[in-house]
């Protein structure tokens, strides 16, 4: 679970920090104030996007910093930090890390959800996800597209062998070249940003050389009687001082130690001197080199050196199907076919399970639909084959068309009212259903993933009235079992909090801040009043709705 967050110059955001416990945790605030900020700036942490503009103006950088406990005590910290300048930095534990790795251990902490996943919601191609997560289908899933990609392979390897002999030519030409191109580069992972920051500390070490001799020579030494023979002679002369009046004793005892301080730093500086080793040469062989991958990355139209290396393996296999004269095109024929065959079983299997367990999800999303106030709505995941793609034989000897997911296309259709027809969410669902159906799924699949934290940001969008009420109620239900944080601007859901935050924009030194506080008593009645009243001045029978709510009387 998330246990602190600290936010510092990210946006509106100058220095933030809050702690979370379990239970149901609700963030409020006016319009604007800063409540999506704060879950936007988790979301770095998580792994998320970046952008240089995130970063406070005024400031150079911003940094995220997160806490989460896991496996009972274990504490997981996190850190991101965002540069002006559009380098960021991500670290675990104290030690610096990719953004890959941090996506990958702190991502399956914490389950987030935005409004503007509706959208996910409203796109049929993403509702099979739902369902296999929801029945662990993963490693059947998995297998399909492990077997759809071998067939794939097998598929190309044939269409490269029957291509035209001269084109196949002229293509194992073009690959051999750009692979010797792109071996002689000798390009590592991680290569870019390592020169761009060593070019960035040569570009400064000629003028720290400068600095460091310059310190140097104001420091002097006994030939040039600079500033420590000086110092020596000051030290002689209040020594003698000192033994004709004791009132300069305590001066003469500073004057010693200044002298032994100078000693001292005149062989830092000696030493500090003979370190550095600036090499012009270095720093012109930094900038040809990130020249040439500038240059690579320009002919081959690809983002970094990542992505290089990438395209010089695929190229290494492409050339490898070209060139083989082991196998035939009959053999390739032969094992195109067994494939097929094993991919269009194993894709089978698999549809059979997701038949299984789309009756299961069913079935427990309306139950969790009746507990939001949706009783008479009824979800049907809808299985359904694909239009196009490759085809493999089922068992009944029909040819399907399948992908790398399988052979199943699901949407989900919805009858909000008995009587009518299930029909697709798209047109038909209003925003405080499709918020209360995406609550509904991502509460079946947590209890699944028994993911730690769940976060809702506005998922509220569209709901008023009793909908909310019951969205608050099983908010509340989902929070005794796991962490629950939502960003909300609905009193009904407010009032079920275990912990309330507030979310507030005010004026500083000239400048908009956010800040963060937890409200309990009578704070917490003011706040649920401004939620009740809106724009206006909560009046003293909205006060004391906002009291009843909270079951003060």
């Amino acid at each position: 679970m998330l246990k602190s967050l600290s936010i510092k110059n990210y946006a509106l955001i100058e220095e933030v920090r809050a702690t979370f416990k379990d239970g149901l945790t609700v963030m409020t605030g006016e319009t604007g104030a800063g409540k999506s900020m704060i879950v936007d700036a988790l979301g770095l942490v998580l792994g998320g996007r970046a952008v240089a503009e995130a970063v406070r103006s005024g400031f150079d950088s911003a940094v995220v910093e997160a806490e989460f406990s896991r496996l009972g005590s274990e504490i997981l910290k996190a850190r991101r930090e965002l540069s002006r300048h559009g380098r960021n930095r991500c670290y675990l534990g104290g030690g610096k890390v990719t953004l890959k790795a941090l996506r990958e251990t702190v991502g399956p902490v914490v389950d987030m959800h935005g409004q503007h996943e509706h959208q996910t919601l409203l796109n049929p191609d993403r509702h099979l996800e739902f369902v296999d997560g929801f029945g662990g289908l993963s490693g059947e899933v998995d297998a399909v597209t492990e077997a759809y990609r071998i067939f794939s392979a097998t598929k190309r390897r044939l269409k490269s062998f029957l291509q035209n002999e001269e084109e196949r030519r002229r293509r194992i030409e073009l690959l051999e070249y750009q692979i010797e191109e792109l071996a002689s580069a000798e390009l590592k992972p991680g290569e870019e940003e390592m020169l761009r920051e060593e070019r960035e500390f040569l570009r400064s070490a000629e003028h720290i050389a400068d600095l460091a001799e310059e310190a140097g020579s104001i420091m002097g030494s006994e030939e040039d009687f600079a500033l420590l023979p000086t110092s020596a002679r000051l030290k002689d002369v209040m020594e003698k001082l000192a033994r004709l009046d004791g009132a300069v004793t305590d001066h003469s005892g500073q004057t010693t130690e200044l002298y032994y301080q100078l000693e001292e730093l005149g062989r830092f500086l000696r030493d500090y001197r003979a370190s550095l080793d600036f090499s012009p040469q270095r720093l012109e062989e930094v900038e040809g080199r990130l020249a040439q991958i500038a240059m690579l990355l320009r002919k081959y139209n690809l983002a970094n050196v990542e992505e290089l290396l990438d395209y010089a393996e695929s190229a290494a296999l492409e050339l490898e199907d070209l060139t083989t004269t082991v196998e035939g095109r009959e053999e390739l024929e032969k094992r195109m076919g067994e494939e097929r065959m094993e991919l269009g079983r194993r894709a089978e299997s698999l549809s059979e399970k997701r038949e299984e367990k789309a009756e299961q999800f069913k079935q427990v999303v309306e139950e969790e639909l009746n507990a939001l106030g949706m009783k008479d709505c009824a979800f049907l995941p809808q299985i359904r084959s694909w239009e196009e793609g490759d085809t493999v034989t089922v068992s009944d000897g029909s040819e399907v068309f399948c992908r790398s997911s399988g052979i199943d296309r699901l949407e989900f259709l919805i009858a909000p009212n008995p009587g009518e027809e299930p029909r697709p969410l798209l047109g038909i669902a209003s925003g405080g259903e499709l918020s209360r159906i995406m609550l509904a799924l991502k509460s079946v699949l947590a209890e699944v993933d028994r993911v730690g934290t769940l976060i809702f940001d506005e998922i509220d969008v569209g709901l008023g009235g009793r909908a909310a009420a019951q969205v608050g109620k099983r908010l509340h239900a989902i929070g005794a079992h796991r962490q629950v944080i939502c960003v909300s601007h609905l009193p009904q859901i407010a009032c079920r909090a275990d912990h309330h935050y507030v979310v507030e924009k005010r004026p500083q030194a000239g400048r908009t801040v956010t800040r963060v506080r937890e409200v309990s008593g009578e704070e917490r009645v003011e706040e649920l009043a401004r939620m009740l009243a809106g724009e206006e001045v909560p009046s003293r029978q909205t006060i004391q709705s906002a009291r009843k709510m909270l079951g003060g009387g």
